[in-house]
């Protein structure tokens, strides 16, 4: 899988779905050639009516995230965001607020975005997102479990999701 997702990367660095693949499985490849193919790409206007642009500018704000560079995270979201209004509302703005929030460590202020969310399904997101980086990041896991599944429980109970159920595979 990794050769084939490198082959794909080599013929064409910016393509969004190897990228995806590659950043989902964790798998060793050189994100910073596609990263800079991305930059340059997406650096004159964006076609708002393209999804497939939609698509690597979302890659490439995954790049920023995995990569920690927050900052140009921030500035690429502020210069993205009416485009991301325009494909999903402003819930989706705000999730990806959310997560550059995360990465900065201030899981506190996303929760409360996932609170202040009206888009109920992005606020549940969110929320499991906070939840997620807290059991990652605390000791013992134990205690910081439980919150996470107590709140998988209640949005599986609430929406009839199986990604809910599937989260709970820790």
């Amino acid at each position: 899988a990794v050769d084939y997702c490198s082959e794909l990367l080599k013929n064409r660095p910016t393509h969004p779905y190897a990228l995806i693949w590659a950043l989902a499985r964790g798998f060793s490849i050189d994100f910073d050639t596609s990263r800079t193919a991305l930059e340059e790409k997406l650096a004159g206007d964006l076609d708002f009516e393209n999804s497939f642009e939609i698509d690597e500018c979302l890659v490439l704000l995954n790049i920023y995230l995995k990569n920690n560079e927050t900052g140009k995270a921030k500035k690429f979201l502020g210069r993205i965001k009416p485009f991301l209004k325009k494909g999903g509302g402003a819930a989706f703005g705000t999730y990806w607020q959310s997560r550059i929030t995360v990465a900065e460590g201030n899981l506190e202020r996303a929760i409360e975005y996932a609170r202040l969310e009206t888009n109920r399904n992005v606020g549940r997101q969110i929320k499991t997102m906070v939840l997620q980086e807290k059991y990652l990041r605390f000791k013992p896991r134990r205690k910081a479990v439980k919150p996470l599944v107590r709140h998988l429980e209640k949005c599986y109970r609430q929406t009839g999701e199986f990604e809910y159920l599937m989260e709970l595979c820790l």
